[in-house]
């Protein structure tokens, strides 16, 4: 129905939305540590730092809604923009947009669910920790 289209598109937007609050107090200007973004509206959006990136990305080119489908990856991106440019992902999962048993807008992917703040939080965990394997790495 359009309804559960309109409330899919909502909870993209409500991600989309928290990425950029959590752009703004993850970034540090007396370290240095600033998110580069990158967004297409309505339906993706990154930050990264480094060459390090954390994407979500609602792939909604399909007309049913069971066809569409949340994308979380964190990548490294290779080579220059053009030239030579590859990625490595270290993660990545699709969700699909459910309600759970309390009428609930939730994303889900295997036997787990998530709000749309529960999911950003998830993520960007996952990516700081990247970073930090990373740091750790090349130390």
């Amino acid at each position: 129905s359009g309804e559960v289209h309109s409330e899919a598109n909502k909870e993209v937007n409500r991600i989309i939305t928290l990425m950029k609050d959590s752009k703004e107090k993850l970034e540090d200007p007396e370290t240095y540590f600033n998110l580069k973004p990158n967004e297409r509206r309505d339906e993706m959006y990154e930050f990264g730092h480094d060459s390090y990136y954390l994407c979500f990305n609602w792939l909604n080119g399909f007309y049913e809604i069971k066809d569409k489908k949340l994308v979380a990856t964190i990548y490294e991106k290779l080579g220059h923009y053009g030239i030579n440019e590859s990625e490595r992902r270290f993660k990545q999962t699709e969700y699909r947009f459910d309600r759970n048993l309390n009428g609930e807008n939730v994303w889900t992917s295997g036997k787990k669910s998530f709000s749309s703040a529960e999911l950003v939080q998830e993520w960007i965990s996952n990516f700081l920790e990247t970073l930090s394997q990373r740091e750790k790495n090349c130390s």
